[in-house]
């Protein structure tokens, strides 16, 4: 049992790193995202525009995928990595991924038509010419909410499965992408450059995970088994989640609204200090939450409760990082 102990703090401790390394990655890219940003167009009214149509779509993909990957995603597909569940595994993503692209499509459709009222309902401090370029702007970036969903259930697939680079790297593929598009097409598109550049992060994001599918590519497939005993308790889990990431959205939207009616660039200032107070915050929590999870999952389940004497370990890892930390 000490040997498998061993084993499984070794595995998690190579996945942490991976984790920790493209959060890292993710995180400078970010910085350098910002700097681009604040060096291209400053704290105008243009970027206060520009972040209202970046937030948007960020926080209702939070909202309808993002905010379940770790707490839901990952504990359920957990349950069925196993070789003769595999199957079970694939039956349950492909109707996930099949149901949120029927039930995200027509809604993002409906909201490419709306996006005054969007822009105006969220940053009723701008004026005319404001409003109407972040509702420019929104119709260029609320396709990605698609993508970026599509790509949170993959990544939770592939967490499911322990297979932890690809899915480790899809936000600073994403970052990478807005840098690349600001800084070849600034010059003529403008702000536009980097809300074309969240589109392109989105797509990057879900092509970048394809080689690690690997063998899900000869089984993923449009379906809907909807009575999947997954899909219930993914539902389930879901439930409780959703009202605190009512009120988190809440909050955000709240915060934006109050800083539109600062002045011109409240929303630009109040984005980039926001950025640099949360640079350092997750760099090892997250890396550990991600890379635990799974194990976590199927020790929960597993009869042998000596050997679940091995969760206790990473958060003895995890207590001392948090001292230094804070």
């Amino acid at each position: 049992m000490t040997e498998s102990i061993s084993t499984e703090t070794q595995s998690i401790a190579r996945s942490a790193s991976i984790i920790a390394l493209g959060n890292v990655a993710s995180r400078l890219l970010g910085l350098v995202r910002e700097t681009v940003k604040a060096n291209l167009f400053g704290a105008s009214g243009q970027v206060d525009a520009l972040n209202i149509a970046l937030i948007l779509p960020i926080q209702i993909y939070e909202l309808v995928t993002g905010g379940i990957v770790n707490s839901a995603l990952i504990p359920v597909f957990s349950d069925y990595t196993s070789p003769e569940r595999r199957p079970e595994l694939w039956r349950l993503a492909s109707t996930l991924l099949t149901l949120l692209t029927i039930l995200l499509t027509l809604p993002l459709l409906g909201l490419e038509f709306l996006t005054p009222a969007l822009a105006r309902a969220v940053s009723g401090g701008f004026d005319e010419t404001t409003l109407n370029l972040a509702a420019s702007l929104l119709r260029m970036t609320l396709p990605a909410v698609l993508f970026l969903s599509l790509s949170g259930i993959i990544s939770g697939l592939l967490y499911s499965l322990k297979r932890f680079t690809a899915p480790s790297f899809t936000a600073s593929a994403f970052n990478a992408s807005m840098v690349i598009c600001a800084l070849i097409f600034a010059s003529q598109w403008g702000v536009r450059a980097m809300a074309i550049g969240l589109f392109v992060g989105a797509v990057v994001q879900v092509i970048i995970q394809f080689p690690a599918l690997r063998d899900a590519f000869l089984h993923l497939r449009p379906s809907l088994h909807l009575n999947h005993p997954g899909l219930r308790h993914i539902f389930r889990l879901y439930i409780p989640i959703i009202f605190g990431l009512i009120i988190t959205q809440a909050s955000i939207y709240i915060g934006l609204n109050l800083a539109s009616r600062t002045g011109e660039g409240g929303i630009a200032w109040m984005g980039y200090a926001t950025y640099i107070y949360q640079f350092p915050i997750g760099l090892i929590a997250t890396a550990l939450s991600f890379a635990i999870l799974p194990t976590l999952s199927r020790q929960s389940d597993d009869k042998n409760f000596k050997h679940r004497a091995f969760l206790c370990h990473p958060t003895h890892t995890l207590a001392p990082k948090r001292r230094q930390k804070f």
